[in-house]
């Protein structure tokens, strides 16, 4: 199929000439896919986010089963698998999915890599990644401007914590067996409250306390859900998460108990088209929903 472009000439002409459709498409679609931002995207349509936590967990376990082909492109392969691992810790799961990968295909790969080209030449690493790993060789760390999604514990460190954080912080659980319940739901809510939704946060680090002070030993979401205060349907399956594999794996909506509106609804389960407007899509959000319910229609 033949299409038409228009070209505007150095002169301010505008003329229009045929070109194929060949000429129109993506020449690194197939590498773009699965690179940074797209990976991100991947999730959202279901790829990812449809990969069970075992898969997940054997995923980081098989990239750590052996070292790097080339010894020099160790570096990039830990870098890639700390951040992979941190975002599915988070709950970002198209991120870890294809850092992950992309370490699994560095680490397999049987040249050593020293620059953005280079880097290219790797399945699974598209033009992102590829800058990911020039910084990596410059710098020795991978940090990314999206704040949300490059939470660390120095990041942590630098916020004052409120009080409810330092409560947390400062208190063992009355039974031990629930401290990593404790410990995991905290550090999920700090990262949420300084980072990307404050209500969240909130959520998570009250149902954590509460977790702390409880006497019951937890074995399971659904025991807490009923006998825990803050602690809803969606906790209760990080809970599950946490008691099965160690740690959240995959984040879901909280329900606060009351009933959002449809356009609340609609914006807290569809991610922003792009993904670095998505903390003033979450601040407005939050900002909207609480007056709502505040009686502020």
């Amino acid at each position: 199929m033949e299409k038409r472009r228009r070209i505007e000439a150095n002169d301010g002409q505008v003329s229009e000439q045929e070109v194929s459709s060949e000429e129109d498409a993506p020449v690194d679609l197939e590498e773009d896919e699965v690179d940074d931002d797209n990976g991100e995207q991947e999730g959202e349509h279901g790829d990812n986010e449809d990969i069970s936590p075992q898969k997940l967990s054997r995923l980081a376990e098989d990239v750590r089963k052996k070292p790097a082909v080339v010894t020099s492109n160790q570096a990039i392969v830990d870098a890639f698998m700390d951040y992979g691992d941190e975002q599915l810790h988070g709950g970002h799961t198209g991120k870890g999915v294809t850092h992950l990968r992309a370490a699994l295909a560095i680490r397999d790969y049987p040249h050593a890599i020293t620059s953005v080209e280079e880097a290219r030449a790797v399945p699974m690493v598209g033009v992102k990644m590829a800058e990911q790993v020039k910084q990596i060789l410059s710098t020795g760390e991978l940090k990314v401007k999206t704040p949300r999604l490059n939470i660390s514990a120095q990041d942590v460190e630098d916020h004052t914590p409120p009080r409810l954080v330092r409560e947390v912080r400062h208190a063992q659980a009355k039974c031990p067996e629930n401290q990593a319940l404790v410990d995991e739901l905290a550090q999920f809510g700090e990262h949420e409250l300084y980072f990307r939704s404050r209500s969240k946060g909130n959520i998570h680090l009250r149902a954590a306390r509460a977790l702390q002070l409880t006497d019951l030993v937890i074995k399971s979401g659904d025991q807490a859900r009923h006998n825990v205060p803050f602690v809803g349907s969606a906790i209760a399956d990080k809970i599950d998460q946490i008691l099965k594999y160690g740690r959240i794996f995959k984040d879901t909506p909280v329900s606060s108990g009351i009933r959002k509106a449809p356009i609340v609804k609609d914006l807290r389960e569809n991610p922003a088209v792009r993904h670095e407007n998505q903390h003033i899509v979450d601040a407005l959000v939050d900002y909207g929903d609480s007056h709502l319910h505040s009686g502020h229609r």
